[in-house]
């Protein structure tokens, strides 16, 4: 009842792990971001994730981010 997107099983040879990511970010009801010190300082991935996430719970004026601190 809470489909999860896990890139082993998700993504097939040859496709775009950039595209997937952004078609799930578009498409998820929620999103559980796991905050931690690792996540906080890395300009990475994350960030663009969260960041991605976080725009568009602006523009949709709409709780799409569930944080959780570790």
């Amino acid at each position: 009842m809470c489909p999860v997107w896990y890139d082993e099983h998700s993504l097939r040879v040859g496709a775009s792990l950039r595209a997937s990511i952004e078609g799930g970010l578009k498409e998820t009801k929620k999103c559980v971001v796991i905050l931690s010190p690792h996540f906080l300082s890395n300009e990475g991935w994350g960030k663009a994730e969260f960041d991605s996430v976080y725009a568009r719970e602006i523009l949709e004026k709409n709780n799409v981010l569930l944080p959780v601190w570790h």
